[in-house]
């Protein structure tokens, strides 16, 4: 079997859909399957994990605003003509036209998607949000639909990683994605100022801005800045509670079994963050725009002073996420593939 991955990564948005896919690949890899993966992502430390890969990635040579054209398209459709099995599209940008014509060259395919505001034509479409059952998908009667978290795709380096047994309360992650947040982790660590009765080490994931400077330099508590990595398994392990937005890095959270107060940073962030909430294992604090850091202060007290419900909401979120989405998507498109030859 062969597989052809085609998901970027860039400032513009953020790197979740190429991780998911990377996650994906990797297990397919493990399979003994051959998996080509095409990018436009110019970011080089991104270019750096990849190549560490044990599958084939070509990068394209076109900007990130071209993804998803024409050019794309055509680029796409050459590697389809060397006995390609399946295609694995990740991103908004991969339209109905774009899909039509990828199943149009008689290849199966495989959509990811996050909140059902397009039109599809897949042959398997997977949604691995806490929400997904809720949105109401009707599209091709011949789609299958993999929707909810026991589809998550985790990389294997998390899956892999041993995680230590006792949780406690002081160490507290703020991670908002992919993309630097600055607005949104400077009212967390404005918050964090605001609790005095209460000791936490604060590690915050991401790029900073003056403001956030001036604060860690004034911080009475003890607040480090931590660069985005690939090696984030350390991070989750070290980590108690976590502060998050409403994307893939929740879900990775849970497998850890780590929850906290979680927020959107886009609109399509909402509903996502608002199921976490839904699910019992995080609290929902609303838009990062509009939210204030005594909002933020008093969700992270009633975490503290709660410790029977935060045992309930990390037994909860570990329930959510096994580590075994990959399996479960890998078993579903060799099934399909049987059923369609």
């Amino acid at each position: 079997m062969k597989i052809l991955f085609r998901a970027d990564a860039s400032n513009r948005i953020g790197v979740g859909h190429l991780m998911r896919c990377v996650a994906l690949a990797q297990y397919f890899s493990k399979q003994g399957v051959e998996v080509y993966f095409l990018t436009a992502t110019k970011n080089e430390k991104i270019k750096t994990y990849l190549r560490t890969q044990p599958f084939k990635v070509e990068f394209l040579p076109f900007p990130d605003e071209e993804c998803g054209s024409q050019k794309d398209l055509n680029l796409t459709l050459q590697v389809i003509e060397h006995a390609v099995d399946w295609v694995v599209l990740d991103n908004d940008y991969y339209d109905i036209r774009y899909q039509k014509k990828i199943r149009a060259a008689g290849v199966p395919l495989l959509v990811i998607d996050d909140c059902n505001k397009r039109n599809f034509d897949a042959s398997i479409l997977l949604n691995h949000s806490a929400n997904a059952r809720r949105l109401d998908y009707k599209q091709q009667p011949e789609t299958e639909y993999l929707l909810g978290p026991e589809y998550a795709l985790l990389r294997q380096e998390l899956i892999k990683f041993p995680q230590r047994k006792q949780k406690g309360f002081a160490n507290l992650l703020v991670t908002m994605g992919g993309s630097v947040q600055s607005e949104a982790c400077e009212k967390v660590l404005r918050a964090v100022e605001k609790i005095r009765d209460f000791s936490l080490h604060v590690k915050v994931v991401g790029g900073f801005s003056e403001k956030i400077q001036n604060v860690l330099s004034a911080s009475s508590n003890k607040i480090e800045r931590v660069e985005a990595s690939f090696e984030m398994a350390k991070l989750y392990d070290w980590a108690d509670l976590a502060v998050c937005a409403g994307g893939g890095t929740g879900l990775e959270l849970c497998f850890f079994s780590i929850v906290g107060l979680t927020g959107a940073l886009v609109e399509h962030q909402t509903p996502v963050a608002q199921s976490w909430e839904n699910e019992g294992i995080f609290i929902f604090l609303g838009d990062y725009h509009r939210v204030t850091p005594e909002e933020i202060g008093e969700g992270l007290r009633n975490l503290i002073k709660n410790p029977k419900m935060v045992d309930t909401m990390r037994t909860k979120a570990k329930k959510l996420v096994d580590g075994n989405g990959p399996s479960r998507i890998f078993q579903a498109m060799c099934a399909s593939a049987k059923i369609n030859s």
